[in-house]
């Protein structure tokens, strides 16, 4: 009936039961879940706002962004796995010019 089911993760309460009905929904539908995390894009600070010393480099904002979500995607990854569903994962942390990451967990 479906072959993916997209789920977005934010690592709440509510994000982990719909994690929980998507994987129950695509284990019972022989399907694949697409699992997505949003991180706001890098967004430098007025000036006077902060000191100085306290600027952010954009590209340690992504990093840090990117490690964020793959600590929210990272459970989804893992009870797909024992569920035997396949998953990707995606994280969407930069501009809405560039391009989201994908990751796959194939079973």
């Amino acid at each position: 009936m479906y072959r993916r089911i997209l789920v977005a993760v934010d690592g709440t309460e509510l994000s982990d039961k719909a994690v929980k009905a998507a994987l129950r929904m695509a284990r019972d539908f022989g399907s694949q879940v697409l699992a997505l995390n949003v991180q706001a894009p890098y967004q430098p600070p007025i000036a006077g706002e902060v000191p100085a010393a306290f600027l952010h480099d954009p590209e340690e904002y992504d990093r840090l962004a990117e490690e964020a979500s793959a600590a929210v995607l990272q459970p989804v990854m893992d009870q797909a796995a024992e569920m035997g569903v396949g998953c990707e994962t995606i994280t969407a942390c930069r501009g809405p010019s560039s391009t989201p990451r994908r990751t796959s967990a194939s079973t």
